[in-house]
């Protein structure tokens, strides 16, 4: 791996660690650590419903790298330790999205997304586990997008953002890894999005 993707790589870490922190706690003026209140809005069913969707898009992608992971799937180092990475970021998300499920009231979903669960038969070696990631990626970064503003807790919409960055991060270096370039086209449409 050379310098510069282990950067990309780290500076992804931090960034979704960032996100995940900044959103659930706070400091008071003693410096401790508090629990936010972070919105005042009603709870929406919309919001919830949208939130389980993402979360379980997100325990789709941690599934598919558990898988690449358990069944020796990974060959090359490089492709090992981003999927590693990844996997745990991936994770994050989907905690953050099931805290924002249950602070609105509503029962996180923490499985496989099951209308796409099927597509994890298909990842059978190293380049059929990247092509399905990247357009794993692209569908949840077109998910989030067609979230934003829509979503009526604006404090969503600042997650959704956040996240989609990552996942289109995520697109684009594991695109580069299977020689399929991901055009910045790509994330400026919410076709691809999961409903």
């Amino acid at each position: 791996m050379t310098p510069d993707r282990r950067r990309f790589l780290a500076l992804g870490g931090v960034a979704a660690l960032a996100v995940v922190g900044a959103c659930g706690t706070k400091n008071d003026s003693s410096g401790e650590a508090t629990a936010t209140t972070t919105t005042s809005i009603a709870p929406s069913a919309a919001d919830v419903a949208f939130l389980r969707n993402a979360s379980s898009l997100e325990e789709l992608e941690v599934a598919l790298y558990k898988k690449a992971l358990d069944g020796g799937l990974l060959k090359t180092p490089a492709v090992l330790e981003t999927v590693k990475l990844f996997q745990a970021q991936h994770q994050n998300h989907a905690a953050l999205f099931e805290g924002h499920t249950t602070r609105l009231g509503g029962p996180p979903d923490a499985q496989p997304n099951a209308a796409l669960r099927g597509r994890l038969a298909s990842a059978t070696d190293e380049a059929s586990v990247l092509r399905l990631a990247v357009d794993l990626a692209l569908a949840t970064t077109a998910t989030y997008q067609s979230g934003v503003g829509v979503v009526s807790d604006p404090a969503l919409s600042v997650v959704l953002m956040s996240i989609a960055g990552v996942e289109a991060r995520h697109a684009a270096l594991l695109g580069t890894m299977i020689n399929v370039p991901v055009a910045p086209a790509s994330f400026a449409t919410t076709e691809r999005a999961v409903r």
